[in-house]
């Protein structure tokens, strides 16, 4: 998604359950999802699904997945940048990390 993209994204993303058209909505998806954590699938409907709407639930995992990308990619690039450093015993860069952690 293009940065201009986004932007408009975020200025027309939903805050509350009356910005969700939930009859454009594919319920056989969220059917399935609910049987397979062993809810009964004939109780999701569309009013359900807008009485379960959670606006702060779906930002926390949207910056949660904006988040974890950039450090997932930081944390492999330290660690193949320094894996390969002589001296180091053969567990590589990761035993390195640890002994950097504070102890409790």
């Amino acid at each position: 998604m293009s940065g201009l993209a986004l932007v408009l994204w975020l200025l027309d993303a939903p805050t509350k359950a009356e910005d969700i058209d939930f009859q454009k909505l594919n319920i056989e998806k969220f059917r399935a999802k609910a049987a397979r954590l062993g809810r009964d699938p004939a109780s999701i409907t569309p009013e359900t699904l807008r009485e379960e709407f959670d606006p702060v639930a779906t930002w926390v995992e949207y910056i949660n997945r904006l988040t974890s990308l950039p450090v997932g990619l930081s944390v492999t690039a330290y660690s193949l940048r320094h894996s390969g450093k002589s001296g180091r015993d053969a567990s590589g860069c990761l035993s390195g990390l640890w002994a950097r952690l504070p102890s409790c």
